[in-house]
């Protein structure tokens, strides 16, 4: 019976053992795997946070190269917007003494930051950012150096980024760590740039030989046995970040599954058979949900429950923002689709401009303009190539759009071709600026205007010759009368008179095609009685009320009206004698505008004409052309006329124009 039960007992027994010895190593290879990829996980994070701080370091390199006066407040600033927690922007000169002076960090450390010469010497010779070792800082304090040649700026040599080990250390995530477990920052010389636990006695000293060891040999290692700089008993893990050359430690307590193997094993009884047994099954039920639910968590998994309710809550969540980024990936596609459309379908470029980092993206239509496949994405690439009478233009519309001065400004300019000629362009740009009104983007398009200039400037050329041969006309006909005239010498009022009507029409003509004054009906009005004012400046014709545009069409035509209104005055009228004064009302009054003509300070009226001569006939005539009406009133202190001219008749709105006596 005996025989049976060890027969029966002791293969159970050794079952149980075996698979408690398999079971413990299992879980000690499973620890020290948890305990590495944990120590590469921080790793990776380490390098994380030291290329933010190099990328910071290369922002404020890139500002001051530019020009930027920058003080110790605005290199704090810089530094905290690229990177989390304390750190010290520094600009140094060649010996490392600081440039920019003040600091509250630095003012709780007594003397003078000065780097390590060979630091020092490396950055110099280096034209990109380089990371430092652990420094030691006057007072105790320890911190990592990220430090970048300066290009530009005399006499400083480097700008460097202090950052202090407190701020590593938040990458070792000291409250996150089990009980009793430590973690470290190991520069590349061996020694401690950061500790979670103990940070003030380690700080800067060596690293155990055994640390030293694990990382000599491999980029990551796992030590069973180690004892820590405070005397613990450990297992450890260290990897060795692959950008920074930086490595990070975990020690966690010795595990004691040794103790308790024994213990287990010196249990004969059944009972204890039958518990570990239950346990493994128990653990495998539990493990095979966990398992479940993780397989739940894969993108694709069909939805299926774990039984473990974090794990389903989590896998629906997962669910969810799979789906709200599948619909977010889709959109941006459409979107990206439309734009593309919308670019192809433009004909010619289209750029964004990102004042942040000085970035400007350009769509393959604007470099075809000028005949380029490649660009350098910067605004100085395109600025650099505009024509040099244009250039100053541009810039100034340019900083009033970037100032704020200007929502949008559209530009016609010339730059160079890549064959080395001029063309001209169309240009759009509109800013966009967040809540407060910083810039944030300039979005723009080019166009190639060549043809289009090109016609223009043949109009311009055809219209210029066209007004030089109707000013010769005029004049040939000017010089015609005269010469009649000389041969009939009773003519010759008749004569003066119509050379005289030639010259108004002369001098509307110039005032159509810009080379007088603005073609409203003030301008024409100063321009027709410039002849008739008094030698010494005085006024004596004077345009009141509303100022309305003309039609050139309708130009001529007025400027005869008032030459011979302003022909009668001199003669007969107001204007006859120095006291004498012409006053020109212009007033809307419903869907007319009236001209009020009143002179006053004249001679006595005696009355209307018995009989009407070559002006009044020609007069009538004009006026009945325009559309319009005419009243005169003989009065004996002045003549008043009322003509009324439909506002259709203009050609233009009936907006008021503020007059200008």
């Amino acid at each position: 019976m005996l025989r049976i039960v060890l027969v029966v007992t002791l293969p159970l027994l050794g079952i149980a053992m075996l698979s408690t010895l398999d079971a413990v190593w299992r879980e000690r290879a499973r620890f020290d795997e948890q305990l590495l990829q944990t120590a590469r996980a921080m790793a990776v994070a380490l390098d994380g946070e030291i290329a933010r701080i190099e990328h910071a370091v290369r922002l404020m390199a890139d500002a001051l190269d530019l020009g930027a006066v920058v003080t110790d407040g605005e290199l704090r600033r810089m530094a905290g917007r690229e990177a989390d927690g304390p750190a010290l922007a520094l600009v140094l000169d060649r010996e490392g003494r600081r440039v920019v002076e003040g600091d509250a960090w630095l003012d709780r450390m007594p003397g003078e930051i000065i780097l390590d010469h060979r630091f020092m010497e490396a950055v110099q010779a280096a034209p990109r950012t380089l990371l430092s070792d652990v420094l030691s800082l006057p007072g105790g304090a320890f911190a990592v150096a990220a430090a970048r040649p300066l290009e530009a700026v005399q006499p400083t040599s480097l700008i460097a980024v202090l950052v202090p080990s407190s701020r590593l250390g938040q990458v070792l995530g000291s409250d996150n760590l089990p009980p009793g477990w430590v973690a470290a920052v190991v520069d590349r010389q061996g020694r401690l740039a950061a500790r979670s636990r103990a940070e003030e006695q380690f700080l800067g000293r060596l690293a155990t030989p055994g640390v030293r060891a694990m990382l000599a040999g491999a980029e990551s290692s796992v030590s069973p046995y180690l004892i820590t700089l405070d005397g613990m008993r450990s297992t450890a893990a260290a990897a060795r970040a692959p950008r920074s050359g930086y490595a990070v430690v975990i020690a966690a307590p010795a595990p004691t599954a040794l103790q308790d193997l024994r213990a287990v094993l010196g249990r004969p009884a059944m009972g204890g058979v039958l518990l570990i047994l239950a346990a493994i099954w128990g653990a495998s039920r539990v493990t095979a949900h966990v398992l479940a639910g993780i397989a739940a968590l894969a993108p694709g998994a069909p939805a299926a429950a774990s039984g473990v309710r974090e794990l389903d809550d989590a896998a629906a969540r997962l669910r969810a923002a799979e789906a709200a980024q599948a619909s977010a990936m889709q959109r941006l596609e459409e979107s990206e689709a439309r734009y593309r459309i919308a670019t192809e379908a433009f004909a010619g470029g289209i750029y964004e401009y990102r004042p942040s980092d000085g970035v400007v993206i350009r769509s393959q239509g604007h470099l075809a303009i000028i005949g380029e496949e490649s660009e350098e994405p910067v605004r100085q690439w395109w600025l650099g190539r505009i024509h040099a009478e244009d250039r100053p233009r541009v810039m100034e519309a340019l900083a009033r759009l970037d100032a704020g001065a200007l929502e949008r400004c559209e530009l016609e300019y010339r730059v160079r071709h890549r064959r080395g000629h001029y063309i001209w362009v169309w240009q759009r740009s509109i800013a966009a600026r967040d809540a407060e009104g910083r810039l944030q983007r300039i979005v723009g398009c080019v166009a190639d205007i060549s043809a289009e200039r090109a016609a223009r400037d043949a109009e311009a050329l055809i219209a210029r010759e066209m007004e030089h041969r109707v000013k010769n006309s005029f004049n040939l006909v000017i010089s015609l009368v005269g010469l009649t005239a000389a041969r009939r010498p009773e003519a010759a009022a008749f004569a003066a008179e119509l050379q005289d009507r030639i010259l108004a029409l002369t001098a509307a003509h110039d005032l159509i095609h810009g080379t007088a004054e603005g073609t409203t009906l003030h301008a024409l009005i100063r321009l027709m009685a410039a002849a008739y004012e008094a030698s010494e400046g005085e006024r004596r014709i004077l345009p009141h009320g509303d100022d309305v545009p003309l039609r050139p069409a309708l130009v001529p035509q007025f400027g005869l009206v008032l030459h011979e209104w302003l022909t009668n005055s001199a003669k007969y009228g107001a204007l006859s004698v120095p006291e004498g004064r012409l006053h020109l009302t212009l007033r809307h009054a419903g869907t007319e505008l009236l001209l009020e003509w009143e002179e006053s300070g004249g001679p006595p009226v005696p009355g209307p004409p018995e009989k009407l001569g070559f002006g009044s006939v020609l007069l009538a005539s004009t006026i009945q052309g325009l559309g319009a009406r005419l009243e005169r009133e003989w009065r004996r202190e002045g003549l008043r006329l009322t003509l009324a001219l439909p506002l259709d008749q203009l050609g233009e709105p009936a907006g008021v124009t503020p007059a200008r006596a």
